[in-house]
């Protein structure tokens, strides 16, 4: 089985995923790291690489703030890496707004002999190396500025910036932008506000949203959104990622938020797909990621296989002894399952603590809900109902009703 979400275990929470094929074709996979939920990110990166998106090797820590020669670099946020002339970049954002540049043989790293970008101030590094092997560095928040690198990848050609490829005001971006070509087009994706609770950059960045252009600095045209994790957590604010073709399959890279924080955020990945105009089709988050679907026989319907939820509930790992719940469930409150195939099954074993009704619902492809079972849970542990047998691929829906300190755990279906 393909790659499922979250992408990985509970000690590793990944942001701002940016995914690179190399020339061992895996991809790999560059993020920030949350430890702290009091605060964004920490000292030091990891990088997992899979090939053929069925595993996730974890290669340890890529760089540390230790080793960049700065007292006043102390964590490190979102970076970018790319491979050209047999060695390996990676672009490092630092929480002082300062940027760099470490060298490594291989895409696992460790990564070393830091540089500075002079002249590349700010946030978010994000770097391309066209068909011509012409690279190209992108920087910045609210507006985004873009330019080409000298051939050691480490300086910024003299006269090349241009700045405000992309705005707020014209493209929604807020920051975290990422460079991709197909057929002679250049995706631009982006954190992306055109949705969300209002705040001063008029929604918040939960989108992952994109523009065009037919030339990497531009100009370029807002497209639209590619996804939103709104849906994954009360808390959410931000996302950040990328979009990368693995095995002829394009896939977004993206995180979603947990534990009722802003942070303690973790990888996940969608598949996507284009129209004939090149253009992205919107796609929702899933439990299924890189697969189609998931087959419900054997499989563990655990709290973080839950793609999206509504209400005040969120999936906490921090107060249970790191084992992952949906808590702070009220009244209708929901968690989705998608995309779910059915064979027949006749019986939920669910999981639970607290009191409170659990009703079982499936969507189909056109939108028609059915609910196949319900429960009233009092003690806690496991509890068995019979449901109604269907077959097909669905979106699985838990409702709880009348929840007394109810918290869901997992369910099977039989």
């Amino acid at each position: 089985m393909k790659l499922k979400n979250p992408l990985l275990p509970l000690e590793n929470f990944i942001p701002d995923g940016e995914a690179h094929t190399m020339r061992d074709r895996r991809t790999y996979l560059y993020g920030s790291m949350d430890v702290y939920p009091e605060f964004w990110c920490c000292e030091r990166y990891k990088v997992f690489s899979t090939k053929g998106m069925e595993d996730l090797q974890d290669h340890g820590v890529s760089m540390d703030a230790a080793w960049i020669p700065d007292p006043a670099v102390h964590y490190l946020y979102a970076p970018d890496a790319i491979e050209k002339g047999g060695k390996t970049y990676l672009y490092i954002c630092c929480d002082d707004q300062s940027e760099w540049v470490a060298v490594a043989d291989t895409p696992a790293g460790p990564f070393s002999e830091p540089s500075k970008m002079e002249g590349a101030q700010g946030i978010d590094p994000a770097v391309f190396v066209d068909d011509d092997g012409t690279a190209y560095y992108y920087w910045g928040q609210f507006q985004l500025n873009g330019c080409r690198l000298k051939e050691n990848m480490r300086e910024i050609e003299e006269g090349s910036v241009v700045r405000g490829l992309i705005t707020e005001k014209e493209h929604f971006f807020h920051e975290g932008s990422s460079m991709r070509k197909r057929n002679g087009i250049y995706y631009l994706v982006f954190a992306d506000v055109s949705r969300g609770k209002p705040s001063p950059y008029g929604g918040t960045p939960t989108c992952l949203g994109y523009a065009t252009s037919t030339n990497p600095l531009g100009p370029f045209i807002y497209r639209g959104v590619i996804i939103d994790n709104a849906a994954c957590d009360p808390a959410s604010w931000n996302n950040h990622g990328s979009i990368e073709e693995i095995d002829g399959q394009w896939y977004v890279f993206y995180h979603r938020s947990t534990c009722g924080e802003s942070r303690m955020r973790r990888a996940c990945c969608e598949r996507i797909y284009f129209d004939e105009q090149g253009l992205i089709q919107e796609v929702p988050m899933t439990s299924s990621g890189a697969n189609a679907c998931l087959d419900a026989k054997g499989l563990l319907f655990d709290a973080p296989l839950a793609c999206a939820l509504s209400g005040t509930c969120y999936i906490d790992a921090l107060k249970r002894g790191r084992e992952e719940r949906i808590v702070r469930i009220e009244e209708g409150d929901t968690a989705v399952f998608r995309y779910i195939r059915m064979a027949g099954e006749r019986q939920c074993k669910i999981k639970t603590e607290g009191k409170g009704i659990c009703i079982l619902t499936a969507c189909d492809a056109n939108g028609e809900e059915r609910e196949l079972g319900r429960t009233y849970v009092e003690k806690g542990g496991e509890t068995a109902f019979p449901i109604e047998s269907v077959e097909g691929i669905y979106e699985l829906k838990l409702e709880f009703r009348t929840p007394e300190d109810l918290e869901f755990i997992s369910f099977t279906l039989q």
